[in-house]
């Protein structure tokens, strides 16, 4: 299966493309899409074995839903050749690295829908170490690895579906099938059916 990606890390290196979103092709055995090797920003294609996958770490639920990914040594070390990072490279990924920031990588994901979700799910199943992140797991995640627009967003959407939640007389949760509209609902339900006032608004991102 394909998405789009809007933005990958390679540890500290926010891969660039000609392209608005990233492709991404997902299967049992590889995740593929391209990258601008560093010597000459010429795209190359990169491919993650799953065999080279030592944990993955699955966020569906926020606006800046994402993959955070650890790898092998020699899975690293096939990247890294691929792209033409060494050690004098301005930007690192390296899976041993003492800095966080440096060792993971990361798959934001432009729309998600339920196929994605159970594609996803499926195609991930055999990893050994797999996890499905709860907000603050996610949070943390995205502040030790230094992303801090992306945490950003996911914080500030977060803290707009709760407030919706709990002012709202509805007792289901704001969870559509097409998780992107979250947001979207969340911002229906407080200033139109809750009519929250500019000031409470600016209250709830400020606690």
């Amino acid at each position: 299966m394909e998405f789009r990606s809007t933005s990958v890390y390679l540890g500290k290196y926010k891969v660039k493309t000609s392209l608005l979103h990233y492709k991404v092709l997902v299967s049992k055995s590889s995740f593929r899409f391209k990258v601008a090797r560093l010597s000459d920003n010429e795209e190359v294609p990169v491919v993650i074995l799953a065999k080279d996958i030592n944990s993955i770490g699955i966020d569906m639920l926020s606006t800046s839903a994402y993959m955070c990914l650890t790898l092998t040594r020699a899975g690293c070390s096939r990247i890294r050749t691929k792209i033409g990072m060494n050690k004098s490279s301005k930007y690192q990924f390296d899976c041993n690295s003492l800095k966080e920031e440096e060792r993971r990588i990361f798959i934001f994901i432009d729309q998600v829908d339920m196929s994605l979700v159970q594609c996803i799910a499926v195609n991930t199943a055999a990893i050994r170490h797999k996890s499905t992140l709860e907000h603050q797991e996610s949070t943390d995640l995205l502040r030790i690895s230094k992303l801090s627009l992306e945490k950003s967003i996911h914080d500030i959407e977060h803290v707009l579906v709760q407030a919706a939640e709990k002012q709202s007389k509805k007792t289901e949760k704001i969870l559509m099938q097409n998780f992107n509209y979250r947001k979207w609902s969340s911002f229906v339900t407080l200033f139109r059916d809750v009519k929250m006032t500019k000031s409470d608004f600016v209250e709830v991102l400020d606690t």
